[in-house]
């Protein structure tokens, strides 16, 4: 069992690589030819903390919101910071209870006109399939800042500024490595893109 985890979560055999391209083909339709959005294979965790990175005056559980409105120019590092935070936490609570309705529900309209909740359950099935061993890395992102692969930047498409961060958690045994984009959308950054490796 263990040599088998190893195998998916580091991509040492075929079918594990196999599943990790099936799920970063899957993409997000911003109405262009360059459709950019991926789930990507991700790991999931639990026991989401009370505490989250939202404003005070932050009545909307369904968006992810920085400390500072989006005016789709780019975001301080500690909102990008508590960005990504909230992402984690709700990607490791629908990790550890197989739910995906509160991150789904955060996620931009172009997100949600081009999957269902279930397709994407369906994406990061061979996480919740082992989140026994998978979970215990994704809560250590909890208390670790993201160490940026590439300096985040804001690309724009259709008009759209888009927020892309690429990084990695120092996690042990493997690091989480993570390509997410958020969407400006009414003075909020809203879940464009997913991808969480564990490798």
């Amino acid at each position: 069992m263990k040599k088998l985890l190893e195998n998916v979560l580091i991509g040492s055999s075929g079918k594990a690589n196999g599943l990790i391209a099936l799920s970063i083909l899957m993409l997000i339709v911003l109405g262009c030819n360059c459709k950019n959005m991926d789930f990507g294979n991700s790991g999931g965790s639990g026991d989401r903390p009370s505490n989250t990175s939202r404003t005070s005056d932050d009545t909307d559980t369904n968006t992810y919101r920085d400390t500072e409105k989006s005016d789709g120019s780019m975001p301080s590092e500690a909102a990008i910071s508590s960005l990504i935070q909230e992402t984690m936490e709700d990607f490791t609570q629908a990790i550890d209870t197989k739910d995906f309705s509160e991150i789904y529900e955060k996620s931009s309209p172009d997100f949600q006109a081009s999957y269902t909740e279930e397709s994407m359950k369906n994406a990061f099935k061979v996480f919740t399939d082992q989140k026994s061993r998978v979970v215990p890395i994704l809560k250590r992102t909890r208390d670790m800042k993201l160490e940026m692969t590439s300096d985040p930047r804001i690309r724009t498409e259709n008009g759209l500024s888009i927020l892309v961060v690429d990084g990695k958690f120092s996690t042990k045994p493997f690091p989480v490595r993570l390509e997410n984009e958020y969407v400006s959308r009414n003075g909020e950054w809203k879940l464009l893109k997913l991808i969480v490796k564990i490798q």
